[in-house]
C-alpha cells in the first residue's frame, strides 16, 4: 500500500508539472500574440491620424519591424512576469498589454515616434511594476500546513496563532509541513497563496468562519474568527 500511494503521488506530481508547464507555455504564446496585435493596433492607429504624425513611406517601411518587435516584447514580458510571480498570470498579462496599447494610442496622437516610445516604454514600466510587486508584496502572513484530511481539507497555522481552514484547490498537492505565504490576507475574499516549500502558488477563498484565533478559548462562542486588528498582528 505505501508503494502504491507513493506511485500515485509521483504520477500526480508529474501530471501537475505537465499541466503547469502547459499553462506557462500558453501564457507566453498568448503574450506573444498580444504583443503583435498591440503593436499592430498602435501602428495603424498612428497611420489613421494621417500625415500630421506619419508619412506613408515611413509607415510601410517600418510596419513589419514594428509588429515583429511587438511579438518579441510580448514574449519578453511574459517570461519576466511568470518568472517574477512564479505562476502563470494571464490576467496580469492582459492588463499589461491593454495598458501598453492605451499608452501607445496616447503617444501616437502626438507623433509616430512618441507612440512607439509610449507603447514599448509602457511594457517596460509594466515589468518593473510586476517586479516591485513580487519583491515588496503587501501584507502577507506565513503559515505551516498542520493537517490534511482524506477529503483534502487543509489546516494551516500562522505564526500569530491563527488557523486557516481551506479546501485544497484542484491540481494542487499540499503536504504536511509545507510553508505557505498568504499574500494580502483578508477575510471573505480570494487570497493568493505561495507555497514556499514547493516553489509554486495557487488561490483560495478564505471564509471568515474558517479562520480561527487559537488564543481565544473554545467557550468564546460558536466562532473564534479574529478581528481585523488581530488578523494584522505579526
Amino acid at each position: 500500500m505505501p508503494s502504491t500511494e507513493h506511485e500515485l503521488d509521483r504520477f500526480t506530481h508529474l501530471g501537475m508539472t505537465a499541466s503547469r508547464l502547459a499553462q506557462f507555455g500558453a501564457s507566453v504564446v498568448g503574450s506573444w500574440i498580444a504583443g503583435i496585435v498591440g503593436a499592430f493596433l498602435v501602428w495603424n492607429y498612428i497611420y489613421s491620424i494621417g500625415t500630421r504624425v506619419i508619412e506613408d513611406e515611413t509607415y510601410y517601411r517600418l510596419e513589419d519591424a514594428v509588429t515583429r518587435c511587438g511579438g518579441v516584447a510580448g514574449v519578453s514580458v511574459a517570461l519576466a512576469t511568470v518568472l517574477l510571480l512564479r505562476r502563470p498570470a494571464p490576467g496580469v498579462l492582459v492588463a499589461g498589454h491593454a495598458f501598453a496599447t492605451l499608452a501607445g494610442f496616447l503617444g501616437g496622437s502626438v507623433g509616430w515616434q512618441e507612440g512607439l516610445w509610449a507603447y514599448f516604454g509602457a511594457l517596460v514600466a509594466f515589468v518593473f511594476g510586476v517586479a516591485f510587486r513580487a519583491l515588496f508584496p503587501w501584507r502577507h502572513m506565513e503559515a505551516e500546513v498542520v493537517s490534511i484530511t482524506r477529503e483534502r481539507s487543509c489546516r494551516a497555522q500562522l505564526r500569530n496563532d491563527l488557523l486557516i481552514v481551506f479546501a485544497e484547490p484542484l491540481g494542487v498537492s499540499l503536504r504536511l509541513g509545507d510553508r505557505l505565504r498568504f499574500v494580502g490576507l483578508s477575510l471573505d475574499s480570494v487570497v493568493r497563496v505561495e507555497n514556499l516549500s514547493q516553489g509554486n502558488g495557487f488561490t483560495v477563498y478564505v471564509q471568515a468562519i474558517n479562520v480561527h484565533d487559537l488564543r481565544l478559548p473554545m467557550a468564546h462562542g460558536t466562532s473564534r474568527t479574529p478581528s481585523t486588528e488581530r488578523l494584522a498582528q505579526p
